[in-house]
């Protein structure tokens, strides 16, 4: 069961089809903090248990309850209280579904300021705590500037997270938390707080709109139009930016990164992944290497003995950076033998084992 909560009456409830909600995206960090566990379930679900224990609350999450009334929402969606954390089954099953999660919420609050989930959403008044603005300089009596806060998303501890990815990509509007001041990105343009900058249509005041461009094909990759052809290339940037990211289990990678797979599989590659490689093109997607210019990656371990991480041949086995050689492969596949006449014609067949004394299985599709 998903549940959410009831800021009104500060408490857990069932989430139901067709009910609005606002998701918070943030950094654990080493914060103690109350979490839902079986033990507390039924007590998180009567009315005012969160006002009860709102000093086992993090800044950050009992600053997101506050606001979402705020903004015209009711709901909010908070993993360490709306996923029951000692129901591994259903916990595994909802970490998978994060992406879902994103994409379904009406508007995703980032944090993206601070280290840990003490550090609240600063600056909302009568709600949270103060925030530190550049200084206004007053030229005339009717003139003041202030420059602006420039920090880049990127830089932030939250944006080198591996889960935020998936929230980074599926949120259809993110309201951002960041070097002080708040940001919204939509589908529609970028709005700084401090600064007046580009919409989508390419008009803009202060920053080139290609740099708006990278921010807007950020937001909810999910509904993107895409090219009924593989690209490998975007596939690439996405395993290579993603696999630098840092995680707290190694065994989380995949999972991370299965609804960005999603896409890919729903619309250029049918015959899906095999632990993140595409079948399709299996043959050439085995060639990964790093880059020759920095050390050689450090191989993931699981840190739970009930999960495994993906395995060596696997670029997810793997910490850093990963690249493959495809400019002239892609053009002698059979997706592409239509067009230039040309195919490559494997001579190999892989074969997978459950457990080192399993009888080995064909993997299907492979290369098709």
């Amino acid at each position: 069961m998903t549940w959410l909560i009831d800021t009104r009456k500060q408490c857990l409830v069932p989430a139901t089809a067709n009910l609005p909600y606002v998701a918070l995206s943030y950094v654990w960090g080493q914060t103690a903090m109350l979490k839902t566990e079986r033990a507390n379930l039924s007590n998180h679900q009567e009315d005012g248990a969160f006002n009860r224990l709102r000093a086992m609350i993090p800044t950050t999450i009992r600053d997101a309850i506050d606001l979402v009334p705020l903004i015209g929402e009711r709901y909010l969606w908070v993993d360490s209280l709306c996923i029951v954390q000692d129901e591994e089954d259903s916990k595994h099953t909802q970490l998978r579904d994060m992406a879902r999660i994103y994409e379904n919420a009406v508007l995703t609050i980032v944090a993206a300021d601070g280290m840990d989930a003490d550090y609240g959403l600063r600056g909302i008044r009568n709600v949270s705590q103060p925030r530190q603005m550049q200084p206004e300089l007053k030229l005339a009596s009717n003139v003041t500037v202030r420059a602006p806060q420039n920090l880049p998303l990127e830089h932030t501890t939250w944006a080198r997270r591996g889960w935020t990815s998936q929230e980074l990509h599926f949120s259809h509007r993110r309201l951002t938390f960041i070097d002080g001041s708040v940001r919204w990105v939509c589908a529609s343009g970028l709005h700084f707080e401090d600064e007046e900058v580009a919409s989508r249509n390419g008009r803009y005041n202060h920053r080139p709109f290609n740099t708006l461009l990278l921010g807007l094909d950020n937001v909810c990759r999910a509904r993107l139009v895409v090219s009924k052809l593989p690209n490998l290339y975007q596939l690439q940037r996405d395993i290579e930016a993603y696999n630098q990211r840092l995680f707290t289990y190694d065994e989380d990678v995949l999972p991370g990164f299965e609804g960005t797979l999603s896409i890919y599989s729903q619309s250029q590659f049918p015959r899906g992944f095999i632990h993140g490689m595409p079948i399709s093109f299996l043959d050439p997607a085995l060639l990964w290497h790093t880059s020759t210019s920095a050390p050689f990656v450090e191989l993931r371990q699981s840190t739970d003995p009930s999960w495994e991480c993906a395995p060596r041949w696997a670029w997810a086995g793997w910490k850093g950076a990963v690249f493959w050689d495809w400019e002239d492969i892609i053009y002698y596949t059979s997706f592409y033998s239509r067009h230039c006449g040309k195919q490559i014609i494997p001579i190999l067949t892989w074969k997978l084992r459950t457990s080192p004394n399993s009888t080995p299985v064909t993997i299907p599709f492979q290369n098709e």
